[in-house]
């Protein structure tokens, strides 16, 4: 339902959703944008979300290994090449270089 929202709404506005909550919700609690914006991205692409997720665990100083292991393990069996996919094109990278060079140490 909410993917049907945010198609709705671009073909109205001419605008994604969640750039419009990110203004709407800016004097909000961080935390409130952000889940909502979460919320919109998962369900609007659950793949390229997942694989945002794991860019953003691996792009900041200090690895997120349990964001790592729970998107990894969890999505295996289901979805992980398309996983992969969208990975390489938002890190420009492929996903298990980049986990070996994060997790080597």
């Amino acid at each position: 339902h909410l993917a049907a929202l945010q198609r709705k709404y671009y073909k109205e506005r001419n605008e994604e959703l969640h750039y419009r909550i990110e203004r709407i919700f800016s004097k909000w609690a961080y935390y409130t944008e952000k889940g909502l914006v979460s919320l919109l991205s998962a369900a609007s692409n659950y793949r390229k979300y997942l694989a945002t997720e794991l860019y953003n665990a691996m792009e900041v100083w200090g690895t997120d290994e349990d964001t790592l292991t729970t998107i990894i393990v969890a999505r295996a069996d289901k979805d992980l090449e398309y996983i992969k996919e969208e990975f390489e094109v938002i890190a420009g990278k492929e996903l298990k270089m980049m986990v070996q060079a994060e997790t080597s140490s």
